[in-house]
């Protein structure tokens, strides 16, 4: 999966509109919107504050440790 894929699926599950993400970190709420439907790959810190915007952690795993909840990107 890639990371916009990541983001896009975590903000439906915690029930966050993609456009709601934006506004919480000082962006525009079509910030989001325009990274997703363009297919780019934020920066790792921006991702890792647009995840916590939403809920979620970015986080390193060791390879085969993968919990089953986890978004794994490609």
């Amino acid at each position: 999966m890639k990371a916009y894929e990541a983001l896009r699926t975590a903000a439906k599950l915690s029930k966050v509109p993609i456009t709601e993400i934006g506004p919480r970190l000082g962006f525009h709420k079509s910030y989001v919107s325009t990274l997703i439907s363009k297919g780019s790959t934020p920066r790792a810190d921006t991702l890792s504050a647009m995840a916590r915007a939403i809920g979620w952690e970015l986080c390193l795993v060791p390879k085969g440790k993968v919990p089953k909840s986890a978004l794994k990107l490609d």
